[in-house]
Formats: C-alpha cells, sequence, structure tokens
C-alpha cells in the first residue's frame, strides 16, 4: 500500500492477511450492534466475537513484532502503544461528551467515572456504569491496555506454554469461584458489582485469549509446521475458515446447555471467549501467507480497509445510537436507515482514520523520538561537563 504522508511507515513486519481480516472481525461487531433495532433480525452474539479475535490476534502481533523483549525500550514501547489506542479513544470521548451532556464535565458525581474512562481503566472496575460508560465499546481497549502493561513479562518467559496452561487454570478458578459463590445474580444498579462484567469484559478473565495469541506466535517465528503449511495452504485456509464457521454455529446450543445447567459465568465467559482456539489456528494458517486466499487478502483496498478497522470499531456504535435518538429508524424504511447509517459509519471512518488516526500517530511516536534524542544529547552533555562543573 502506498504511504500516506503524515501517516506511519508500516511496519516491515507487518502480515498483510491478518491486517485485511481485522476489518472483518470489525464488520461483524457493527453487524451485531445494528441487529434488532435497526436491521429486523434475531440476536446473534457470535458476531461479536470479532472482539475475541482481536485480543487473539493483538498477542500473535505483538509477539511477532517484539520477539526480543531484552532489547525493547519500554518507554518507546508503550508509547507506541497509547499512540495506537488513545487518540481515537480521546476523539471520541469529547463527541459523545459533547453531543450529550457536556454538563458531565463540571458534575462532582461524573468527574471521576470520566477521568476512568479517558484513562482506559474503565473496564478494570466491573461495574457497568464504568465498563459500558460513554463510547460503550470501549471497554475492549482498556482490556488492550492491561495487555499491554503486561506484555514485556509474559514475552520474556522462555516457558509460554506453561504460563498459557497457568492462565487458563487461574482463569477457570476465578470463574468457578464466582459461581459457586452465587455471585452472578444480575442487577439494574449500574454502580452494583458485576461478576458477569468481571468475567466477559474484564482484562482478568480476557487475557487467556491474549496469551494463546503470543504462544501461536512464537509456534510461528520459531517455524513449527513451515513446510507442512506452506505445501498445504489453500486447504489449511479454507478448513481454518470452516472450523471457525463450525464453531459460531455449534457455540449457540453449547452456551444455552451451559447456562440452563446454572454456570452462569462460565456460560457468559464461553459465549465471549470460547472460540479462542479457533481463532488462533485462523491467525496462524494465514500468517504463513502462502494460499489464494492470502494473497486475496493482501489487496490494497482490504489492507486499507484493514487498517482503518480500530476507526471503524470505535466510531460506529457512536453513530448508530445517535441515529436511534435522531429518531432515523421511525422516519425511515430499516433499508433506507441501514443505507444511511452504514455511509455514515464508513465516511467517518475515513476521514477519522486519515485525518486523525495515522496523523496523531505519527505525532506520538516521532515528538516521543525527538524528545528522547534531545534529552539523550542532554545528558552526554552534562556527563562530559560534570567534572568542570
Amino acid at each position: 500500500m502506498q504511504h500516506v504522508p503524515g501517516a506511519p511507515t508500516p511496519p516491515k513486519d507487518q502480515i498483510a492477511p491478518l491486517t485485511s481480516l481485522r476489518f472483518f472481525a470489525a464488520f461483524f461487531v457493527v453487524i451485531y450492534h445494528l441487529q434488532g433495532n435497526v436491521i429486523p433480525m434475531g440476536s446473534m452474539n457470535q458476531l461479536a466475537l470479532g472482539v475475541s479475535f482481536f485480543f487473539v490476534l493483538s498477542g500473535f502481533i505483538l509477539s511477532t513484532v517484539y520477539p526480543d523483549t531484552s532489547k525493547i525500550s519500554l518507554p518507546k514501547f508503550y508509547v507506541s502503544r497509547l499512540a495506537r489506542l488513545w487518540p481515537v479513544h480521546a476523539l471520541c470521548f469529547a463527541v459523545v461528551v459533547y453531543l450529550y451532556d457536556p454538563g458531565m464535565l463540571t458534575n462532582e458525581f461524573w468527574q471521576p467515572k470520566l477521568l476512568t474512562n479517558l484513562l482506559m481503566l474503565h473496564a478494570w472496575i466491573p461495574q457497568a456504569g464504568y465498563v459500558f460508560s460513554l463510547n460503550s465499546v470501549s471497554w475492549s481497549i482498556s482490556v488492550e491496555l492491561g495487555f499491554y502493561l503486561i506484555f514485556p513479562v509474559l514475552a520474556a518467559s522462555k516457558r509460554l506454554g506453561t504460563v498459557f496452561v497457568i492462565a487458563g487454570i487461574l482463569v477457570m478458578i476465578m470463574i468457578f469461584q464466582l459461581e459457586f459463590n452465587d455471585a452472578t445474580a444480575s442487577s439494574d444498579d449500574p454502580w452494583k458489582f458485576s461478576a458477569i462484567l468481571l468475567v466477559a469484559q474484564s482484562p482478568f478473565t480476557r487475557v487467556f485469549e491474549f496469551i494463546v495469541g503470543m504462544w501461536a506466535a512464537r509456534i510461528y517465528r520459531e517455524k513449527r509446521f513451515f513446510g507442512f503449511v506452506k505445501a498445504n495452504a489453500n486447504p489449511l485456509e479454507v478448513a481454518s475458515i470452516f472450523l471457525l464457521l463450525a464453531y459460531c454455529i455449534a457455540s449457540r446450543h453449547i452456551v444455552a446447555n451451559i447456562l440452563a445447567e446454572g454456570f452462569q459465568a462460565f456460560g457468559n465467559w464461553f459465549d465471549v471467549a470460547g472460540g479462542v482456539f479457533c481463532f488462533a489456528i485462523l491467525i496462524f494458517v494465514f500468517a504463513h501467507s502462502a494460499g489464494v486466499l492470502s494473497k486475496f487478502l493482501s489487496h490494497r483496498i482490504l489492507l486499507f480497509l484493514g487498517e482503518s478497522s480500530f476507526t471503524l470499531y470505535m466510531v460506529h456504535q457512536i453513530i448508530i445510537k445517535y441515529a436511534e435518538i435522531q429518531g432515523w429508524t421511525k422516519l425511515l424504511s430499516w433499508p433506507k436507515t441501514l443505507l444511511l447509517i452504514c455511509a455514515a459509519i464508513a465516511i467517518t471512518t475515513v476521514v477519522v482514520h486519515v485525518l486523525w488516526e495515522r496523523p496523531m500517530r505519527w505525532l506520538i511516536v516521532n515528538g516521543y523520538a525527538a524528545l528522547a534524542n534531545r534529552m539523550s544529547v542532554i545528558k552526554r552533555l552534562m556527563v562530559s561537563e560534570g567534572p568542570h562543573a
């Protein structure tokens, strides 16, 4: 893809098919939020599994880009991660506050909630009023922030497979501890502890997906199964997609049976994260970029859609909710409403991605690099002049 002035240079180890797959994951999340109120269809929770894909992919990509944590500059790493998430989040934060209630900024009750949201810490507090505050989909980037904070520690482990097993056991212990303590009762109070949110929208349980992605990346980097995947790329790519589709079909019945048995916490976790290994297999196969589908996904149009998928994910629900509040669904037929909303989402995504997300990311990353370089020069000067002071 041609480099756009003002945008960060694409990483050399960007894996094109995986970048494009991000768009499809975000697209299905958009459909998930359109169902019911805009599109007259029954609820399909499987459409929201795109978030789980993002978590697994995040672990995979970070482990691929940063294979040797001993060579990572932690400040530079965290600045680059902040530049990835915060500019679009801050813009969405400002838009939501402006559109719905600017008075929140001076309201003593809302101020700590707003600060928590702005700092991307809101999903760490398992209360609906925090987790889904303002732009409700932003809970997932709050979870991602937790992953970023512990990534250097996880990546330094020589036994990531053991870490993966231990993490899975700890997550299950937490889930069933909530189950057996009867902590899963629902409440209409958004400021009350929610075990379901702790299970489904928290970095403490969703970290398992991130670690699975890291584990898959380590296998990929070590070139295990490399020859096999390269030689059988086409059937494996198709098979990985069908495996995921089969899981999506089966999971609806599996989750229903788990919930029917009274396991609310485990059922809700499995509903949002049960496809973790299907996603890991899909990502692992397509990372080899060897099949016909991978070549299709490497097209520059799909790459652009993949690169803008984070903006798409962040802005779409704001537009959908705004359309509902403005009564678009009542004034127009649902196909016209859908067309209008999709057009608004598409235009907003492109504009924000090109004119805000990429320039701001470039500004933060390069601004930090310039500052770090200047501080390094000053430090060397102080050391060299020290004895003469």
